[in-house]
């Protein structure tokens, strides 16, 4: 009689555990195919439209491939947690974790890019086009690329496998490296934060006649161009919460690493990962709805109405004045 409620039991267990797996799993899928359409329009809309090749959507362009980057590792990575017999071999292991952590990290420097870009778009909005050129932004983006990578990849090197424990992050990981990592990002977090609260507070100086930006000369467009202030709060709101929703998994990150680690922390670190994924579908959405050059793609992209309006309206503009307009004020159009 206990045999058979022992065997009733381990059959319970075994049920529930296959239903979350394939909860999650689909879940996952789910993720992954929203933030590959989402983040691909954008990648589309930039290589195909004009308007928007500027350097702020550069760094743009990269935080959308590194959101395809890390939906793209989403699989592997489900698969290896519903089935962990594929991660018994060593780069498997470091690779289900690699697959998200460089991403993640080229994201990070790249929102500081955004951030710094932002900041000298409103301090020294005369200079913008030569301080942010497109050579320097592509030179920018390449350094950071290659910084991102050479961090990302150093766990192939750097390890603590050794063919018998299981393949968890703050095992198979050095706290050297995850310290690294953790204090990278609260770093980058903590700079963003506050320049974007400086952009913010001198931007309403600047728009209410109170302060003069570059040296103190205001040309008129000046403050006509902060009555409209969709680009700051648009990218505002991409770096802040992509900042904000990282944080909680890369607390618990610390302290699996610092103070203890048990299952609990397991669940919510992989549960604050979705959530950190979250920036990935968001970011998307909030280009549409605050960017106008965005919501015109959008619109041409998949025939939507009104699109001849929004055309008409681009042609009427003189080609010349759009692109000072554009290099003067360092915001999209």
């Amino acid at each position: 009689m206990l045999q058979n409620d022992l065997n009733i039991t381990e059959t319970l267990d075994v049920n529930a555990l296959w239903e979350r797996q394939d909860t999650m799993a689909v879940f996952s899928v789910l993720i992954m195919v929203v933030i590959l359409f989402g983040n691909g329009t954008v990648v589309i809309s930039i290589i195909r439209y004009q308007h928007l090749r500027t350097p702020t959507n550069h760094f743009v362009l990269t935080l959308a491939l590194t959101d395809i980057m890390l939906a793209l590792s989403l699989p592997y990575h489900t698969v290896s947690y519903v089935h962990p017999f594929l991660t018994k071999q060593k780069y498997a292991c470091l690779w289900r974790y690699i697959s998200y952590l460089l991403p993640c990290g080229t994201s990070q420097t790249h929102v500081l890019a955004i951030t710094l870009d932002r900041y000298l778009s409103v301090v020294h909005p005369l200079h913008y086009s030569s301080l942010m050129s497109t050579k320097k932004v592509f030179i920018i983006s390449g350094l950071l690329w290659l910084y991102s990578s050479a961090l990302g990849f150093v766990p192939i090197y750097w390890n603590y496998w050794d063919g018998h424990s299981a393949c968890n992050l703050n095992i198979v990981f050095p706290v050297g490296y995850m310290i690294i990592l953790v204090v990278q990002f609260f770093f980058i977090s903590i700079i963003v934060i506050i320049l974007y609260l400086k952009v913010f507070a001198i931007a309403k100086r600047i728009q209410k006649g109170i302060m003069k930006p570059d040296n103190g000369i205001t040309p008129g467009p000046t403050r006509k161009k902060f009555k409209n202030s969709r680009s700051l709060l648009l990218y505002g709101i991409v770096v802040c919460l992509f900042c904000f929703l990282w944080t909680p998994f890369f607390t618990v990150v610390l302290i699996q690493m610092l103070w203890f680690n048990n299952n609990a922390l397991l669940i919510f670190g992989r549960g604050f990962t979705l959530l950190g994924l979250t920036t990935s579908i968001t970011n998307p959405v909030t280009y549409v709805f605050l960017n106008k050059g965005f919501h015109k793609a959008y619109r041409d992209m998949f025939h939507l109405k009104k699109r001849n309006i929004f055309v008409k309206k681009q042609q009427s503009l003189p080609h010349a004045d759009f692109i000072k307009i554009s290099t003067y004020n360092g915001n999209l159009q």
